[in-house]
């Protein structure tokens, strides 16, 4: 063969990829089995997106699935029709479902609202829901504004379903859920929120308002709360934290800490006016209404000025004594979307998010308030503490108590919680929302909850800084003293049969609760 026959023969790789048809790439995925290309885009969908340099940080350690969205998927489904034929939502829930379960706590879903709540239609809808939201979360954090679309009715609403959806999938964490709130950078989200609502509010005169978005804001924030971020905190973010608390820890008389007035033997109480359910809840204790807000007269001086009134809630029309509780039932029930369905539920109490917050900070570092840190009896088991010292083993007060027993240990840290520890909070906010339409939980839902040995602090406000409080003086809430006392309680839970025929009876002298005919 001659030389040039050689070098027609011999292919170079530009002549190659010429003259040889490879077959196209929409070619080659229609040929595909639908089995196959699901598989593809199950795993395409839980592949690591690429690293952007315009993205966020995210609180979380790198993790082995995907976060929220699958981007790639998205990518994969515009290559050519016949993917997206077959591998859109409408197309293929069962996919997007497989996909939920993989990125989400699915088995707290099933274990609360059933198995009607987890139907493939339902996970397609809210893997794409959630997405949405944890991907608003994020933007939000990228450019530095809680509304980014500034204050309207809109951003309101959004703000709202960004909080409950993260309280939920709080609750209902087992693991991926929180990796996914990482995603979202769900701390400086909490964080913009601290800045932009809750110091701004605690800068203007009067009382801080209750609203939804702060209950959750700060209930995320405690099941949020690490030891080990509190400990490198500053001694300025700190008194800046337990400024902005003081309001709902101190002022009792402003900040219900109940789900209904315990005065209500009964629910649901109907749909009467306010006033109307205020008075018969009065008159089972004894009471008029006008006797009740009443009381014993007491001279209020005019609040200072640039200070509004820090009276308590009211009945329109009724009078107010501000040394007293308001027990007028309150309707705090609202319409929340989850997992395709339309949940009748309460915002948990802010109250109680605000002591856990307060005092966990206050425990962790007393010497921010005065306070001496609390010698534990029975320190928990791997603290490496031993409890009281030989320098104090002669003081009976720090002696364990044969009557106390072994004290009952609750977690240091919020975030060791399961989904199954936050199930009965979760039912007491699907059934308690409306003392007027909701029948409540039963009787001994919560038996065996606070029975046993418990320590802590009991702690109480400054009674001057707290009568000038009551006086429209708010400086001395925000500054104002507060004491504590180390005490270990034993409790003990005792359950009675009430004979529901019987007439309400008044309270006795010694104050309990009813005088409880037994059966």
């Amino acid at each position: 063969m001659s030389p040039v026959s050689t070098s027609h023969t011999a292919m170079s790789p530009s002549s190659s990829s010429s003259s040889v048809a490879l077959p196209s790439t929409h070619r080659d995925l229609r040929a595909l089995p639908l089995e196959i290309l699901d598989k593809i885009g199950y795993f395409t969908a839980l592949a690591a997106n690429p690293p952007s340099s315009s993205s966020s940080s995210s609180s979380s350690a790198t993790t082995s699935y995907a976060a929220p969205p699958p981007q790639a998927l998205r990518d994969l489904l515009l290559t050519c029709r016949h993917v997206n034929d077959h591998l859109s939502v409408s197309a293929n829930p069962r996919l997007y479902a497989r996909i939920f379960k993989a990125k989400f706590d699915l088995e707290p879903i099933a274990r609360r609202y059933g198995r009607k709540a987890t139907t493939v239609e339902n996970l397609a809808g809210e893997l794409r829901r959630r997405c949405v939201i944890l991907k608003r979360i994020r933007w939000a954090v990228a450019v530095g504004q809680l509304r980014p679309e500034g204050e309207t009715a809109l951003s309101e609403i959004e703000l709202k379903e960004n909080m409950w959806l993260a309280y939920l999938m709080m609750t209902e964490n087992d693991g991926k859920n929180l990796e996914a709130l990482y995603w979202a950078d769900i701390r400086s989200y909490l964080s913009l929120h601290h800045t932009q609502e809750m110091i701004r509010s605690a800068l203007q005169p009067g009382y801080p308002p209750e609203s939804e978005d702060r209950a959750l804001a700060m209930h995320i924030s405690h099941l949020l709360s690490d030891a080990n971020l509190l400990a490198t905190e500053s001694k300025e973010d700190a008194d800046e934290k337990l400024f902005v608390l003081r309001p709902y820890v101190f002022a009792s008389h402003r900040f219900n800490g109940f789900y209904a007035p315990w005065p209500l033997r009964s629910l649901p109480i109907g749909t009467e006016s306010p006033l109307t359910i205020a008075e018969s809840t009065a008159s089972a204790s004894g009471q008029t209404l006008l006797e009740r807000n009443r009381g014993a007269p007491v001279p209020m001086p005019a609040a200072a000025e640039g200070q509004s009134s820090t009276a308590p809630r009211a009945t329109p029309g009724a009078p107010t004594n501000p040394f007293l509780a308001d027990h007028t039932p309150e309707d705090r029930s609202t319409l929340v979307h989850h997992v395709g369905q339309t949940l009748t539920i309460r915002p948990p109490c802010i109250v109680h998010a605000a002591y856990h917050l307060f005092f966990g900070q206050v425990e962790r570092n007393p010497g921010l308030v005065g306070l001496t840190a609390i010698t534990r009896r029975h320190p928990p088991p791997g603290s490496g503490a031993t409890g009281a010292t030989d320098n104090n083993a002669d003081d009976p007060a720090l002696q364990p108590s044969t009557l106390a027993g072994p004290l009952r240990q609750l977690h240091a840290d919020p975030m060791r919680l399961r989904s199954a520890d936050h199930d009965r909070d979760v039912a007491r906010l699907l059934y308690c929302h409306s003392p007027m339409r909701g029948p409540g939980l039963k009787p001994c839902f919560f038996a065996g909850i606070i029975d046993g040995a418990w320590e802590g602090r009991f702690s109480f406000f400054c009674f001057d800084s707290y009568r000038e409080m009551l006086a429209g003086r708010m400086r001395s809430l925000y500054e104002g003293p507060f004491g504590e006392q180390p005490q270990v309680w034993k409790l003990r839970e005792h359950f009675l049969r009430v004979d529901e025929s019987a007439a309400f009876l008044p309270m006795s002298p010694l104050r309990t609760l009813w005088h409880f005919p037994v059966v």
